[in-house]
């Protein structure tokens, strides 16, 4: 919710947008937001779900990272003829109420896979 606010702040007045998703943490991972400006109207939705969200389930993070993942690959589909130069950056925030609840062997290093895999694709692009 800071983050959000600060970057609007530092926008002031100037007109770009940026799209933002958010993917909650659970057994699957869920999208909150997908690919929503970031602006005051985006700052009121994460502060009210922020307000009204309750803990459920686990925190699973490798279904959320994964799901993102499928996310920004199903986007990227949509700009294949273009170079990576050419398109926006990408910003993925992952929320979850603690620490890790996948924990069986494998786990760390599928958490690690996806992320390295979106790293290497995207370069530059992506914020994490």
């Amino acid at each position: 919710l800071d983050y959000i606010a600060e970057q609007l702040y530092q926008q002031g007045d100037e007109f770009f947008v940026d799209a933002v998703t958010i993917i909650e943490m659970n057994c699957t991972g869920s999208l909150f937001v997908h690919k929503e400006p970031m602006d005051w109207i985006l700052f009121n939705k994460v502060l009210h779900r922020q307000r009204t969200a309750k803990p459920r389930s686990h925190g699973n993070y490798v279904n959320s990272i994964e799901y993102a993942e499928n996310v920004i690959n199903d986007d990227l589909q949509c700009f294949s003829n273009f170079d990576l130069d050419d398109i926006g950056a990408y910003m993925l925030v992952l929320l979850s109420d603690g620490s890790p609840s996948d924990n069986k062997p494998g786990d760390q290093m599928r958490r690690r896979d996806a992320v390295c895999r979106l790293s290497q694709r995207l370069k530059s692009k992506l914020n994490v």
